[in-house]
């Protein structure tokens, strides 16, 4: 049996797809009898665009005051691109930090989360691990911030992806969980979740893996 994934486009506003994906296990053309299992991962590479802001790192922007021009350009386009390929979105307050050393010397930090409000999706738990490890993009903006990621409250945005057969890991970035963010943050999902009613222009696009 093959994979499909299903997105919900309308005509009139391709802007607005609905990105949240739906997995099943394909018996014809389109989708097979049956939801997707929780355990279904989709391990397709990240696009360019989407490892910039999976960077698995932290920004620490709590309000769009004073952030005009191209900047806020900037900040609006890389939200539209976390939420329109996230798994989960949602608020996590960290409890623990933890840094490992492996035998070549080389630092990992963990942030561990207890999932405290979903706003979109699956946190495949009530805790998130989320790991970045020294040299990726991420490393330097949690790696100068330890003291206060500890404790934080934040929105945690996550692409799951399967490193084997029985662990899955996250792509991620988080940002503070201040009123603002959060909002802007539902409107963003809520662009993409919205279907448009009544224009006779939806259409289903069917993409094999």
């Amino acid at each position: 049996m093959s994979r499909v994934r299903v997105s919900l486009v309308t005509a009139q506003a391709p802007f607005k797809r609905l990105r949240a994906t739906i997995y099943a296990f394909a018996l014809s053309g389109l989708l097979a009898c049956g939801g997707a299992s929780p355990d279904q991962v989709n391990n397709a590479p990240l696009t360019a665009d989407e490892a910039r802001v999976f960077e698995h790192g932290a920004d620490f922007i709590a309000t769009l005051t004073g952030l005009e021009g191209k900047w806020r350009e900037d900040w609006d386009r890389d939200l539209q691109t976390r939420v329109g390929s996230a798994d989960f979105v949602g608020i996590i307050t960290i409890h623990t930090v933890r840094t490992d050393v492996d035998p070549e010397q080389r630092v990992t930090h963990r942030l561990l989360g207890k999932v405290e409000r979903t706003l979109y999706g699956n946190a495949r738990g009530k805790e998130l691990d989320l790991a970045v490890r020294e040299g990726v993009p991420g490393f330097i903006s949690v790696h100068d911030n330890l003291e206060r990621l500890q404790g934080a409250k934040v929105i945690a945005y996550v692409r799951w992806f399967r490193t084997d057969v029985n662990t899955v890991s996250a792509h991620w970035h988080i940002a503070p969980a201040s009123e603002e963010i959060v909002a802007e943050t539902k409107s963003a999902i809520g662009q993409f979740a919205r279907i448009e009613q009544g224009d006779g222009n939806a259409r289903v696009i069917v993409h094999r893996q």
